[in-house]
Parts: C-alpha cells; sequence; structure tokens
C-alpha cells in the first residue's frame, strides 16, 4: 500500500478570488478557471494520481512562493487545493470524515517557483 502522495500544482488563487457574482449568479473567476487549467496539465503531466485509500488522511500543503509573492493568508490556499483533489478524484471528500488534519506551511527560504506541494498521508 502506498505510503504517502505527494503532487506539485501552481499556486491557487485566494479563495477570496474564486468566485464572481452578477446578474443574479455566482460564478469562477477567470483567474480561478485559469489555475484550474493550469493544475489539471500539472497533475496530467505528473501522471495523474491514484485514489487514496486509507482514510482518515492528512494533507501537507506547502507554499514556495515566486519571485512576484505577496503576502496572503495561508488559510485561504486549502478550500481550492482540496476542492481540486476532490475534483480529480484523489480523495473522495474533503470533510471531517475523510480528512483529520490539513497542516499548512509557507516556504519563503526555498525554490522559488509559486508552487505547492501536497503530500497526503495516512492520519
Amino acid at each position: 500500500m502506498v505510503k504517502q502522495l505527494e503532487i506539485w500544482l501552481p499556486a491557487p488563487p485566494s479563495v477570496n478570488n474564486m468566485y464572481r457574482s452578477g446578474r443574479g449568479k455566482v460564478y469562477r473567476s477567470t483567474g480561478y478557471k485559469r489555475w484550474q487549467q493550469e493544475a489539471d496539465i500539472a497533475f496530467l503531466t505528473a501522471g495523474g494520481l491514484r485514489p487514496w485509500r486509507s482514510y482518515p488522511a492528512v494533507v501537507e500543503i506547502d507554499l514556495f512562493p515566486g519571485p512576484q509573492y505577496r503576502s496572503r493568508d495561508l488559510d485561504n490556499l486549502v478550500k481550492p487545493l482540496l476542492d481540486f483533489l476532490v475534483y480529480r478524484e484523489v480523495l473522495k471528500d474533503d470533510n471531517t470524515e475523510h480528512i483529520r488534519r490539513v497542516v499548512v506551511q509557507f516556504q519563503p527560504e526555498r525554490l522559488q517557483s509559486n508552487q505547492v506541494r501536497l503530500r497526503i498521508r495516512a492520519g
């Protein structure tokens, strides 16, 4: 059995920038749609991942900022990344039955790439 999964994705937009509203509707923002496409390319280029089967899980998120990084709230990284893992069927769901802990770390001293490294392991 796989003890840990790891995937690198581009850093997502802030939760505050995921959706827009207009004409009585809420829709995905252009930036969020662009990030989803970039994340799909990174995911598929890496060969995708098999579904995680050991629940509950722990998800670790490391942010490696790029050269044009601006300060942001780390908790705003979590939702788009977990939603992406569910969308790509790596995780069954992102509720507390399936995920017991999420750890988010800022890594300013390493790899200037504006990427996130996701690690999933049994929790």
